[in-house]
């Protein structure tokens, strides 16, 4: 249930990894709500935020240049 948006995006099965490139990149579910410059997701369900990152999980609002996130089973 994501919605991921961005101008470039590259999946490397090599990396096991998916980056997410934008002037900002989104995320947006029914939990949180993100962008950054970089979006990396990785299949261990964990998820960074690069380079102005901004994210809105439940009401707590982090603002950095990286974050880490680890997404829960349930979202």
């Amino acid at each position: 249930g994501y919605i991921i948006k961005g101008s470039d995006a590259l999946l490397s099965h090599k990396d096991e990894k998916l980056e997410v490139y934008g002037k900002p990149a989104t995320i947006k579910s029914s939990k949180i709500d993100g962008e950054a410059e970089v979006f990396v997701i990785y299949p261990n369900k964990s998820m960074s935020l690069v380079g102005n990152a901004k994210l809105l999980n439940n009401s707590n609002s982090i603002k950095s240049n990286f974050i880490t996130y680890q997404i829960s089973s349930n979202e």
